[in-house]
């Protein structure tokens, strides 16, 4: 078993236009190929798959393409490399995991790029036994489109499928599914198939947003959207508006399987003859780079030369200075619960009492967007550090703030402001430089890096015990005090919604 470091990503929401569609993480189907992977070191996507009961031989597996991924399955909570139930880490994209006799219920799938790779296939398929029905598969998957999404319902043979829109639970009174259905608007769809001896199936849900055709949608610079999704021939189109004196701007395509093509232009919107500029990169992951763009209204155009789905996109202008962001897809919550001594660092620290707690963990990931480094340095005798002898390091303090929100947006929990050792971890600008620079003794960020915690760390998370069951809002700031200069506190804030289970 090979040792890594890397960083965990996955899909969250962030812009308000784009709250609706949460599958985070993304659905995986049986037997539904999830095509064209790509990434670089560190990058990863997360699945999740409910596995009826009575099945058996859970199958999970990646083939094709290039480069080097690693594999990672969990039963009921989100894997890592160095948190998982089944691992499959090979030295190219053939990964696979056998499971005989799996748990029914959720498990969640983690691909993770130990190097670059492309076009990569991920596959899971399980058997159930004879007459018991297997749940329908949509095509494509839900996600936020442009204009319209046409779906397939994939059954069984020899079932009949049985549908809702209203968001009930289908049953045989249910519209009965014959043909693609078409949406135009935000719509949750419900699936079950139906056997003849009047067995049914678990569901297959599905969340669709469609924003209409022609929809300019708003992108702000250093605020990124997420879960972007379109049928071939179909484009995301986007304003945004460059401040005067940029030197530079530039758009960061990245995530999900596809070909999403970017194009950019000034003053009015682009199509893939008429542009400005175009990205360079390998499948959705490409950047493009603009150096001292025109001041004023910049258009961006997200065309499906191959549908595509989970893609991320994030302008930046380069503002002077440092400007910090809390990057979303890395949020990647999920539930677990735990025992703490007196001995761990955790209760040593005060950031909890002893005893088994319920915590709502998840990643945090800050990326750099200005133009300058953040240099703290030598963290020894700045009273904006604290050493932690349980650590044996010092940590910046109060660098983060996270909070459990109910609708109408009161804290419900919090966690601490946790202190962090800020540090280069991982280079998500590929015009970076390509060496980290800062680490626990001299420490900052990079312009065009991004400090990374993984969720198994201590404090990265919130204590819910005793949270009531239901659906929340995830909020990690970063630098909520303001400690750190920036050229822009606006965008400090990521945030996604969670679903708290009975326990």
């Amino acid at each position: 078993m090979r040792s890594l470091t890397l960083l965990l990503l996955a899909s969250a929401v962030v812009a308000s236009a784009h709250e609706f569609v949460t599958p985070d993480p993304k659905l995986l189907q049986d037997r539904v190929p999830v095509s064209r992977l790509g990434g670089d070191h560190g990058d990863g996507a997360t699945f999740k798959i409910e596995i009826p009961p009575d099945a058996e031989n859970f199958v999970v597996k990646t083939t094709g393409g290039s480069g080097d991924v690693d594999l990672f399955i969990r039963f009921g909570a989100h894997p890592s490399p160095t948190q998982w139930d089944f691992a499959s880490e090979s030295d190219d994209t053939s990964e696979l995991i056998r499971v005989g006799t799996p748990t029914a219920g959720v498990w969640y799938v983690r691909v993770v790029g130990f190097s670059t790779f492309r076009n990569v296939r991920l596959t899971a398929s399980y058997e159930l036994p004879r007459g018991v029905a297997r749940p329908p598969r949509l095509t494509p998957a839900p996600g936020n489109y442009s204009e319209r999404v046409l779906v397939r319902v994939i059954r069984p043979r020899g079932t009949t499928v049985h549908f809702t829109t209203d968001g009930s639970s289908p049953t045989v009174n249910s519209p009965s599914y014959t043909r693609r259905l078409t949406f135009t608007a935000t719509t949750q769809l419900r699936a079950r198939t139906f056997g003849r001896d009047a067995s049914f199936s678990i569901e297959t849900v599905g969340d669709y947003a469609v924003v209409p055709k022609g929809t300019i949608e708003p992108l702000t610079v250093g605020m990124p959207v997420h879960h972007l999704a379109a049928v071939r021939g179909t484009a995301h189109e986007f304003k945004l508006t460059v401040p005067a004196g940029a030197s530079r701007l530039m758009v960061r395509m990245e995530g999900g399987p596809g070909n999403a093509q970017l194009y950019a232009k000034a003053g009015a919107a682009p199509t893939t003859r008429v542009f400005d500029r175009r990205a360079v990169g390998g499948g959705n992951n490409a950047t493009l780079e603009i150096l001292n763009p025109a001041a004023g209204d910049w258009y961006l155009f997200v065309h499906a030369r191959a549908g595509y789905s989970g893609v991320s996109l994030l302008a930046t202008a380069r503002p002077p200075g440092v400007d910090l962001i809390s990057w979303g897809p890395a949020l990647d919550p999920y539930l677990t619960t735990e025992s703490f001594t007196a001995a761990d660092c955790e209760v040593d620290e005060g950031l909890i009492t002893a005893g088994t707690h319920r915590l709502l963990r998840f990643n945090t990931q800050t990326r750099n967007v200005g133009s300058q480094d953040l240099v703290l340095g030598d963290p020894a005798g700045n009273p904006d550090f604290e050493f932690q002898a349980c650590h044996g390091h010092y940590h910046f303090r109060g660098f983060a703030s996270y909070q459990l929100l109910d609708d109408n947006d009161q804290p419900v929990a919090t966690g601490r402001k946790v202190s962090f050792c800020l540090l280069d971890g991982l280079r998500w600008d590929p015009k970076a430089p390509a060496t980290a620079h800062y680490d626990c003794e001299t420490q900052g960020i990079q312009a065009g890096w991004a400090d990374v915690y993984d969720a198994g760390l201590p404090g990265q998370w919130i204590d819910v015990s005793g949270v009531p069951p239901g659906t929340y809002t995830l909020v990690i700031t970063m630098n909520p005090d303001r400690l750190i200069t920036e050229s822009d506190y606006s965008n400090n804030s990521a945030s996604t919604q969670v679903v708290i289970t009975a326990p």
